[in-house]
């Protein structure tokens, strides 16, 4: 630690010391057996401190800052000032693999605070993977795949800033842009770096509307993006025989491109979009929308919404009586998400967590996998077949582990000695591992002959000078990559109009047709009322968010049997439902799936039927048409109450006009 009072006021004063640990002989064994039993492991040395850092408070110590108050600061290029990060200390800086062999260099804005602050754990999975690939020399052999990390604090200015500075300044250094991982900064950056022929591959982005090519030319990302969730949901609706649905769009930035693909895919499948509503001023919005969506009678809304929206939605239509609604949903909710009430502030329906919980009983929530399906698949990079995702995630967490002490915890950063650390680091992982094939393909050494579509073998100045030739010869070969990697067993990019033979050129990858966004499975689960209060766990039977599947649409695609098309599906649960549920899983694991038959010898509750080929009732699509006289009661038809009168017209029940009063239901 550089004592405080050794330097001027903002200012490190001489050499920075850097923290040496001991390296143990099982970590230099990296992958061997032994590496994955050395939990006391240490790295070789720490970040070394910037050339300028401070507190923000000049009268707390450097080593009580953030502590005691202030914030630390540094700036890590001149003039571009950023938080430091809790952490820094003990993240190991990378060691050279191979000091003798050439380095080819990424540049890796990094989120390492600001709104998403997932960069410690790709530094983390990314590092790991390049440790790997450069020490093995097997895809890079002469070469160190590298990367040149700056904090951008999850700001699109600042990451634009980052970029542009070094790509001046060390104009012939790099050969594309890597990890970028908050979606505010790469929607920056990957709008300027088709203009200077500059790759990039953003490694944890999620923000639907970079799935759009028009918008974003020739942007790659690993992660498996929100726009994903809309084939899950999709999937659903055809399984359940939904037809008409309500589609709820929330803020333009965030939620339009997602919000059209959806509706398109929905459109194409056969589906009516009933009604489709913007919303944002949910507080003053919801109760109009909710007594439109009533009137019409339809049951099913999609929600392309933050929980925000979707509370406030709730508690509309709870004050209003209104039951029985199946709701769509983001699956990367918070999972506390019923006892959050003032966001938005919900008093102004007496809203509170039980009618919260009430109304979302039995959502369906679709979110993303971070980890290979099949964890137990050799990934491509290794060299020896031994790492395999599962061995790379435990490894993983014994390194997030060890970033975290007494005194990062004081500063105010996360304790993965005792929390989970963010998945990110598998995309990071595949990232590095895409880098390194692309790069091994161009200056023709992949071991497996993999070269650019042209079959012409390029130097590294060649790549460095980035041509409009490299380019396009290197998003060529990203968009046909598809290989066994930490996050996708295999891993490919979405891009249904990729030819036969994989050349896809910049019209073919920049239509509608085609993204740069990982392919994967998606997990389907919902959210159980009667669930145990904080019991997550997707196979706990006190679970409040029980999975029912696994759905992997690229493996639905590909296939040509019944047999392969099955491999699509990985059920683990039943859809319930208040009066119904349905199971897609193989006969013989079929669990006890709820069924309560109607009326005069009906299947199914009034309001539900019968799924085609099976026995199982589901919700309809819209509630049950009420007779003259009656109206919705929660989500069933009742006589109308004393004093109202029934309106023809309205098919409502209203109250009676002043002076009358009507002492019978249902007139």
């Amino acid at each position: 630690r550089p004592p405080s009072s050794a330097r001027a006021p903002g200012v490190a004063s001489g050499p920075l010391p850097t923290r040496r640990h001991s390296r143990s002989k099982a970590l230099r064994s990296m992958w061997g057996p032994a590496a994955w039993l050395a939990s006391a492991a240490h790295f070789a040395g720490a970040l070394p401190f910037p050339a300028r850092y401070w507190c923000s408070d000049q009268n707390i110590p450097w080593d009580r800052c953030a502590v005691d108050g202030g914030v630390r600061m540094m700036e890590e290029i001149p003039g571009i000032v950023t938080m430091m990060p809790a952490w820094w200390e003990t993240m190991p800086a990378y060691e050279r693999q191979c000091p003798s062999c050439e380095p080819i260099w990424m540049l890796c804005p990094s989120q390492d605070t600001g709104g998403w602050d997932g960069g410690d754990m790709l530094r983390l999975g990314g590092m790991t993977m390049m440790e790997t690939i450069n020490k093995q020399q097997w895809l890079l052999p002469g070469y160190e795949l590298m990367c040149e990390y700056y904090n951008d604090q999850c700001t699109g200015k600042i990451g634009q800033t980052i970029v542009t500075s070094r790509t001046h300044h060390a104009s012939g250094k790099f050969v594309g842009i890597a990890q970028t991982g908050c979606s505010s900064v790469a929607t920056v950056v990957a709008a300027y770096t088709p203009h200077y022929n500059m790759p990039m591959m953003s490694w944890a982005a999620g923000r639907p509307d970079l799935s759009d090519r028009t918008a974003f030319p020739n942007f790659f990302r690993t992660r498996i993006p929100h726009t994903a969730f809309t084939y899950a949901w999709l999937k659903v609706a055809v399984l359940c025989g939904w037809n008409k649905i309500v589609m709820v769009l929330a803020e333009e930035g965030s939620f339009r491109g997602h919000f059209e693909l959806t509706k398109r895919e929905f459109l194409a499948a056969g589906r009516e979009v009933a009604l489709e509503a913007q919303v944002l001023q949910p507080l003053a919005q919801a109760d109009d929308l909710m007594r439109t969506i009533r009137s019409m009678r339809l049951r099913i809304l999609q929600m392309i919404t933050y929980e925000t929206t979707w509370r406030a939605l709730m508690c509309s239509a709870s004050s209003l009586g209104m039951t029985g609604l199946v709701w769509m949903v983001y699956g990367y909710i918070d999972p506390g998400f019923y006892g959050v009430l003032d966001k938005p502030d919900v008093s102004q329906w007496s809203c509170g967590m039980q009618q919260i919980r009430e109304q979302a009983d039995n959502s369906i929530w679709v979110t993303s996998t971070m980890w290979a399906s099949k964890p137990h698949v050799p990934i491509f990079c290794d060299r020896d077949g031994e790492i395999t995702a599962a061995s790379f995630e435990a490894e993983y967490l014994r390194r997030a582990a060890n970033l975290s002490t007494d005194e990062v915890v004081a500063r105010g950063g996360r304790d993965y000695r005792v929390t989970r650390p963010r998945d990110a680091g598998a995309q990071a992982a595949d990232g590095a591992c895409i880098y390194a094939q692309i790069l091994s393909a161009m200056l023709g050494l992949h071991p497996a002959g993999r070269r650019p579509f042209s079959n012409q073998t390029y130097t590294l100045d060649d790549l460095k000078s980035r041509t409009a030739s490299v380019y396009e010869e290197i998003l060529q070969l990203f968009q046909a990559t598809a290989f066994n990697g930490v996050s996708g067993s295999p891993f490919t990019f979405a891009c249904p109009n990729l030819p036969a033979d994989g050349r896809c050129d910049a019209a073919c990858r920049n239509d509608l047709g085609c993204t740069g966004d990982a392919s994967g499975a998606t997990v389907v689960f919902q959210f159980r009322k009667e669930g145990t209060l904080g019991d997550s766990s997707p196979f706990s039977p006190t679970s409040e968010y029980p999975r029912q599947m696994f759905y992997e649409r690229a493996v639905e695609l590909a296939a040509t049997t019944p047999e392969e098309l099955a491999k699509a599906y990985n059920w683990s649960g039943a859809f319930r439902f208040p009066y119904g549920g349905y199971w897609g899983g193989a006969e013989a694991a079929t669990p006890a799936v709820r069924r309560v038959p109607g009326e005069g010898g009906r299947p199914c509750v009034e309001g539900y039927h019968v799924v085609d080929g099976t026995q199982y009732c589901v919700p309809d699509d819209s509630m049950p048409a009420c007779p003259s006289g009656s109206m919705l009661i929660g989500e069933f038809c009742g006589p109308c109450p004393k004093n109202t009168k029934y309106d023809e017209g309205l098919r409502l029940c209203l109250p009676c006009d002043p002076g009358a009063a009507q002492p019978m239901q249902g007139q």
